[in-house]
């Protein structure tokens, strides 16, 4: 495991997500304002000024790069302001304010897994020791990169991999390990599923392109190949695709169809429709792939939290989410069954994955000799495909104001580390 490496990772994921970790409560204490920010994507959203004399605004905010602009905030003038977050810290400046805000949150101080104050000494070199509690910060941040608690046999090659680094170069594996002391805390504060999500993406992202040929030595790499493989990566914005990303939407799609009352798709259905979005997930935008690999952690929070809930709860929560499922469904354009070139559209020329029947019937299509028997078939055949596609595509992050929505009134918002990092 390289330590510099990890450090990289960790820095990378705060300041390239520094707008959806703006959302929340902010207090300046010595000009006395309180601002609130609502995320409805990357780069926009609203917020709510409180000044110290009560004086209260409401309005939308504008991010373009390290420049945030707040419309109508001083009587009703627009007023733009350089941005720097830093954790739970975040500084608004301009040539007349220089505003320092400390993050409020009303979210239970997590725990950590292990115990970061171990002082028992593991190795040392130079004049500088390495402690078990340093070990124990790398495991803490390895298990968030895996979403998955560690094996004992994990513990080892990751502690071997540790003093082995700081063998090599003390001074440097010391001073990276207190800044991960520094940062784990920082992705503790976070408590949106798809800022959670995101950081993650970004770590193994930022691995995958950097390390190279290098991969199968590093132990983080291997512990990600052996749990949680990549299946994709796209290159521009290096957001990656991992086989835990596919299996939660296929499971979080046939949830909400099952609650819809919609038949369940087969096991050969649900692995086609796995193949397509690995083929396509390269071709999507980055918005569409910010919304893939996001679904899984949105999942696996609301499945947390309703599993919590009363009977009445239970109900009251499915019917929120099946009528905002249908709702967006219904805007979907059905797919024309009776046009050849919209299955090479769906499964390529050569309709890698398909079944037999499938690929027989892609035949007949072109060659005119297609039974209303087969057309029917394949109907029923792509309404299924089709039905967990739109589920697919009405969570995406453009949803994120849905989907946390439907958090809120399920109880949740500020308790995800809680509800799902205690389950791995």
């Amino acid at each position: 495991m390289k330590i510099q490496l990890i450090l990289a990772f960790c820095l990378f994921s705060f300041t390239s997500f520094h707008a959806q970790t703006l959302q929340g409560l902010w207090y300046c204490s010595q000009e006395g304002v309180q601002l609130q920010f609502e995320m409805t994507n990357a780069n926009q959203g609203t917020y709510q000024c409180q000044f110290s004399n009560g004086v209260q605004v409401q309005n939308y905010y504008q991010l373009n790069g390290s420049v945030i602009t707040l419309y109508g905030l001083n009587n009703g003038y627009d007023m733009a302001y350089n941005i720097q977050l830093s954790g739970n810290q975040l500084l608004l400046s301009n040539q007349m304010q220089n505003w320092l805000f400390d993050r409020q949150t009303t979210a239970t101080e997590y725990k950590s897994h292990y115990d970061w104050q171990v002082q028992e000494v593991v190795a040392q070199s130079g004049g500088q020791q390495l402690t078990q509690g340093d070990i124990h910060v790398g495991y803490e941040f390895v298990e968030f990169v895996l979403a998955k608690a560690l094996t004992n046999g994990d513990q080892q090659k990751l502690a071997q991999s540790f003093i082995n680094e700081f063998k090599a170069n003390p001074s440097a594996s010391v001073q990276e390990v207190q800044v991960l002391r520094t940062q784990m805390p920082q992705i503790y504060a976070l408590q949106d599923p798809s800022q959670i999500a995101l950081a993650r993406n970004a770590i193994i992202g930022e691995m995958y392109a950097n390390l190279g040929a290098q991969r199968s030595e590093s132990v983080v790499f291997q512990l990600l190949e052996q749990y949680n493989p990549i299946l994709g990566f796209s290159a521009s914005d290096k957001l990656v695709l991992t086989t835990r990303d596919v299996d939660g939407i296929i499971e979080f799609a046939t949830c909400v169809n099952g609650l819809s009352g919609n038949a369940s798709a087969s096991k050969e259905e649900q692995q086609l429709f796995k193949n397509q979005i690995i083929q396509q997930f390269q071709q999507f935008g980055t918005e569409e792939r910010q919304g893939i690999v996001v679904l899984t952690d949105y999942y696996l929070y609301m499945k947390g939290l309703y599993n919590q809930m009363s009977k009445e709860q239970q109900q009251q929560f499915q019917q929120q989410l099946v009528s905002s499922v249908n709702t967006n469904n219904a805007n979907q354009k059905e797919p024309d069954y009776t046009n050849a070139s919209s299955l090479e559209e769906l499964y390529g020329e050569d309709c890698t994955g398909c079944s037999d029947w499938m690929k027989e019937y892609m035949q007949k299509r072109k060659n005119g000799t297609a039974t209303a028997a087969d057309i029917e078939k394949y109907k029923a055949h792509i309404q299924s495909q089709n039905m967990y596609y739109q589920t697919m595509s009405n969570m995406m992050l453009e949803n994120h104001a849905t989907m946390m929505n439907v958090i809120e009134n399920m109880g949740g918002g500020d308790s995800y580390w809680e509800v799902t990092y205690d389950n791995y």
